[in-house]
C-alpha cells in the first residue's frame, strides 16, 4: 500500500495579487510511496487547515484541492483559491499570533484524507498583512550542531563527514538555489548522493564544490570525503563556508566546523562515566526568562556510549541529549537540543547553539525566539547557563 509523505520542512509560498493585497499563496509539496519513490503523475486530494497560535490550535480557515503530480512527485497548489469548507481565507486573522498549516492528503485523488503532516508558516502573515505583491525570495539554513560526523580521521581510508542543514524555503517564487562550498580542508571533495525527488540520478564525486538545489526542493545530502586515501590531510580545525544564492542575491550563509585529527582523542567535551552526576545553575544571563530554567541537572551514563541528559526549560519534552562515543580510541560526541514552551503570557521557541563540558562544568548557549502573547512583539534571545559539580 502507497504511503503518503508531505515534505513540510520544504514549503514553498509565493503570492499573488488581487487588487492591494495578495489573496493566495502557492504550496508545493512531494509525494513518496512507501519505498521513498515519488508517486508520478498521480491526482492528489488534499486538504488544507489554517491553526491559530499552534500545532493544536483551532481552525481557522480549512478548503480541499485537487492536484496531480508531476514526475518527480511534486504538486502545487494555491492555498486561498481552494474549496472553502470552514471560513474564509481573507477573513484569517494572520496579525493576531502565529498560524500554522496541516496538511491531509488523498492518494486515490478523492476525500479520504490521511494527515501528511503541520508546520508554522513563518513569513506568509507578515506578507499577507503588508500587502506586498512581490516578495523577496527567502530561504532558512540553520547548520545543526555538534554531531559524530564533523571528524575526519588520517588512520582511516576511508575518512568521510558528512554536511547536516535544516533547509526550508520561507516565501518569494521557488527557484534553483546555489549551494557553493568554501574552505574545504586540502585533499578533500564532495560526494553528492540521494537527490531527494529525482531517484533517477546517481551519485557521483564532485569535484566543483558547487551544488544547485533544483526547483528549490530537489536537493541532494553531501559528504566530505578524502581525494587521495594514501595523503593525510593537515590536522586542525576547519570552518567549512557554505553559501546558498539565487540568481540574483546571497540568501544565507552557514559555517560548518570540521576537525581533522591523526587517530587520537580530540575533543574535551567527551566525558566519562566518572562525569556523571547533578550539576548546580551557578550563573546565567539569562535574566529575562531565568525562571524557565532548572537549576540543577543530572547527568547519567547509561549503555555502551555515555548518554548524558537534561531537561532545561520546565516542560517534560524539552531537553539536551549529550550521547559520548568512544570508537577505536577516539572520542566523538553528539549534541541535540530543541526549546519550545508556552503559557498564557510567552512563547518561547529555539535551539541549542553550543554546548562545552568538562567533569567540572557544563556550559549551554541557546539561540531563542521570544514571544510575549500580550503585546503579541516578539523578539531574538541569546544567553548562556553555566552548570557547576
Amino acid at each position: 500500500m502507497k504511503n503518503l509523505f508531505g515534505l513540510f520542512s520544504l514549503i514553498f509560498l509565493t503570492y499573488h495579487s488581487v487588487a492591494q493585497v495578495p489573496q493566495a499563496f502557492s504550496f508545493q509539496s512531494i509525494v513518496l510511496d512507501s519505498n521513498g519513490e515519488p508517486i508520478s503523475d498521480q491526482l492528489i486530494g488534499v486538504k488544507v487547515d489554517i491553526l491559530d497560535n499552534s500545532l493544536t490550535g483551532d481552525i481557522v480557515y480549512s478548503e480541499t484541492h485537487q492536484s496531480t503530480t508531476n514526475m518527480s512527485g511534486i504538486y502545487s497548489i494555491n492555498i486561498g483559491q481552494g474549496t472553502a469548507i470552514q471560513g474564509t481565507f481573507a477573513q484569517i486573522p494572520w496579525s493576531n499570533g502565529n498560524k500554522y498549516i496541516s496538511l491531509s492528503q488523498d492518494v486515490s485523488g478523492g476525500s479520504n484524507y490521511i494527515f501528511a503532516g503541520a508546520s508554522q508558516l513563518l513569513s506568509v502573515p507578515y506578507a499577507l498583512v503588508a500587502g506586498s505583491a512581490k516578495v523577496k525570495p527567502i530561504i532558512y539554513v540553520r547548520g545543526l550542531i555538534g554531531n559524530t560526523d564533523n571528524v575526519l580521521d588520517n588512520e582511516d581510508p576511508d575518512a568521510r563527514a558528512n554536511f547536516r542543514t535544516t533547509y526550508q524555503w520561507i516565501q518569494g517564487t521557488p527557484e534553483d538555489i546555489f549551494v557553493s562550498y568554501n574552505n574545504l580542508p586540502p585533499n578533500t571533495h564532495l560526494y553528492m548522493y540521494s537527490e531527494l525527488g529525482n531517484v533517477e540520478v546517481e551519485d557521483f564525486d564532485n569535484f566543483t564544490a558547487k551544488d544547485t538545489i533544483f526547483d528549490g526542493i530537489r536537493f541532494r545530502s553531501n559528504r566530505l570525503v578524502r581525494t587521495d586515501p594514501n595523503v593525510p590531510i593537515p590536522a586542525g580545525n576547519y570552518d567549512v563556508e557554505i553559501t546558498y544564492s539565487s540568481a540574483d542575491e546571497l540568501l544565507a550563509t552557514v559555517i560548518h566546523p570540521f576537525t581533522v585529527i591523526d587517530g587520537e582523542p580530540n575533543n574535551p567535551n567527551c566525558l566519562t562515566p566518572e562525569d556523571a552526576g547533578v550539576y548546580t545553575l551557578t550563573s546565567n544571563n539569562c535574566t529575562d526568562i531565568e525562571d524557565y530554567f532548572l537549576d540543577e541537572i543530572t547527568l547519567e551514563a547509561t549503555g555502551s556510549g555515555d548518554l548524558l541528559r537534561t531537561k532545561v526549560l520546565t516542560i517534560q519534552e524539552t531537553f539536551i541529549e549529550f550521547t559520548h562515543f568512544d570508537i577505536n580510541g577516539t572520542c566523538f560526541y553528539e549534541v541535540q537540543g530543541e526549546y519550545y514552551y508556552e503559557d498564557s503570557e510567552i512563547r518561547i521557541e529555539g535551539f541549542v547553539d553550543r554546548v562545552e563540558s568538562t567533569a567540572e562544568e557544563f556550559v549551554i548557549t541557546i539561540d531563542l525566539q521570544i514571544e510575549d502573547l500580550i503585546t503579541e512583539t516578539t523578539q531574538p534571545y541569546n544567553c548562556e547557563l553555566r552548570y557547576d559539580r
